[in-house]
């Protein structure tokens, strides 16, 4: 049966052939070097090859994996490569094609047609493996065994604490990991070897106190106290930046965690805005780094530096704080970097929660609150699940629009004690941390805007008795130029920002 299909398809060719040439195309068109038929043989092969090596590749990459992520011997290569080419078309261990493995040497498939070099299909580089990949640290590294060396895709090896793996994206655009529960970070790389000199090598505020006017991008909300000497932050860690070249900061704003009781109703929950809790019925209140979750607002530093501490208490491979100045700084000044990115550091509108943001909408999952600004703020007693678009960054709300299009919201005061004719009120629309993909860059959400985030650095008045706490990265309820993400904030009182401001957490490996 062979035989005759054989027959019928080369009498098929021959034929069509022969049709061709009646047809007036030439010998040369057909089975020149250009021809048509010797192009479409070409492609034919190229196909064959190009499915050989994809297979080829997926078969080391499972020995390799097999061996948490070591290199292949020889042996185990020409194995691999017996498979695919046959015994006596692969050199022999001792052959000197070998000397220069695993660069590679060319092999030619049994019927002589095809060609392929090994260093095509097999990469001694292992962090240029599939993402995700356990693999071996780095040369020279002093890594202890509470982190595992894997690969990003794109030739770089991170180091993962135990109890987190990795989820996506690679060095450049933001590795992140997450743990058993789904609380997400983002590795920023900075120190030994790197772009990014950790912050905190320099001194407090280094940075971003030289390179902007004095009184916009690091101020005091108090008397505009600028006297950056007396500010000071006894947080941050540089074991994890000198040993592994990076920390962890959480991919989300600090959200508040499902268990507690004030949770912020989709489901019409009564709403508590004392945030301050570090424990409800014998439980530990820890916060959470997930998506499309209500921040965790109204709470004061002291209690953000207090139930950021216990995220991982115990943990053998990481400690988690509220994140530092230093912590924040190292971010931005990695922010800065790559094609367009320059911009976003003082103006940082296009990437942040603001009252100017145009380039905000949420799906249908969406959560976010209606909250009421003019003179002082009325805070959404409930949250809204649903699709919700700025068309208006500074929309007034009136008697005649209160009942109709904000009828939905309840404010605390309700609305109904304003006084429409002395006092304006304008929409503010704080959404949920990760909501919207407009919102990120370099994997991290909402670090610009959205929420104002407490930070562990503080500063004494020269002149007064007063500590100054710092907030950075501007918030839902100024401007993207006036709080872009390099922004400091402080604030005499802890407490006096209330529903719009947050925090986020940062990890250090020990």
């Amino acid at each position: 049966m062979k035989k005759n299909k054989g027959i019928t398809l080369i009498a098929l060719v021959i034929t069509i052939i022969v049709l061709l040439i009646l047809a007036g195309v030439s010998i040369a068109t057909l089975l020149g070097e250009n021809g048509i038929l010797t192009q479409a043989n070409k492609a034919s092969h190229e196909t064959k090859l190009a499915e050989l090596k994809e297979n080829l590749q997926l078969d080391i990459l499972d020995i390799t994996m097999g061996k948490n992520g070591s290199n292949l011997s020889k042996e185990e290569l020409r194995k691999v490569l017996v498979k695919y080419f046959g015994e006596k078309n692969v050199p022999a261990i001792n052959d000197s094609k070998w000397d220069n493995f695993p660069e590679g040497f060319e092999l030619t498939t049994e019927d002589g047609k095809y060609t392929v070099n090994i260093a095509d299909i097999y990469n001694a580089d292992l962090g240029k493996m599939t993402a995700g990949t356990e693999t071996t640290k780095p040369e020279g590294a002093e890594w202890e065994n509470t982190v595992t060396p894997v690969a990003d895709g794109e030739g770089h090896i991170i180091p993962v604490p135990n109890g987190f793996s990795y989820k996506e994206g690679t060095k450049e655009t933001g590795f992140v990991i997450q743990d058993d529960e789904g609380n997400e970070f983002v590795w920023v790389p900075c120190g030994k070897g790197e772009e990014i000199t950790y912050e905190k090598e320099k001194g407090l505020a280094v940075t971003w106190k030289s390179a902007q006017e004095d009184g916009v991008y690091y101020k005091a909300k108090q008397e505009n106290y600028t006297e950056y000497d007396d500010w000071e932050d006894v947080y941050g860690d540089t074991t994890s930046v000198n040993k592994y070249g990076g920390f962890y900061i959480g991919r989300y704003e600090a959200g508040i965690p499902s268990t507690a009781s004030f949770y912020p109703n989709t489901d019409k929950k009564d709403y508590n805005s004392d945030r301050n809790l570090t424990e409800e019925n014998g439980e530990t209140l820890k916060p959470v780094s997930k998506k499309n979750n209500p921040s965790w607002n109204f709470i004061t530093q002291e209690h953000a530096i207090e139930v950021s501490g216990k995220m991982y208490e115990g943990s053998e491979s990481v400690t988690s704080q509220l994140i530092d100045s230093y912590a924040w700084d190292t971010v931005v000044e990695w922010i800065k970097t790559g094609e367009g990115k320059v911009g976003k550091i003082t103006n940082s509108i296009t990437y942040g929660n603001y009252i100017d943001s145009t380039n905000i909408s949420l799906d249908t999952d969406g959560i976010y609150a209606m909250h009421a600004s003019g003179g002082v703020f009325s805070f959404a007693t409930t949250y809204s699940v649903g699709g919700w678009k700025r068309t208006e960054s500074n929309k007034e709300i009136t008697k005649d629009n209160v009942e109709t299009e904000y009828s939905q919201y309840e404010w605390i005061p309700p609305y109904s004690e304003w006084d429409f004719a002395t006092t304006k009120k304008y929409e503010r629309t704080e959404i949920a941390t990760g909501a919207t993909e407009a919102t990120k860059t370099k994997n991290i959400y909402d670090l610009a805007g959205n929420m104002w985030e407490w930070t562990t650095e503080i500063g004494k008045h020269k002149t007064e008795s007063t500590t100054y706490i710092v907030a950075r990265g501007g918030g839902f309820t100024v401007n993207g130029h006036w709080g872009p993400v390099c922004c400091r904030s402080g604030t005499y009182d802890s407490s006096i920002f209330g529903g719009n401001v947050g925090f986020r957490i940062v990890l250090y490996m020990k």
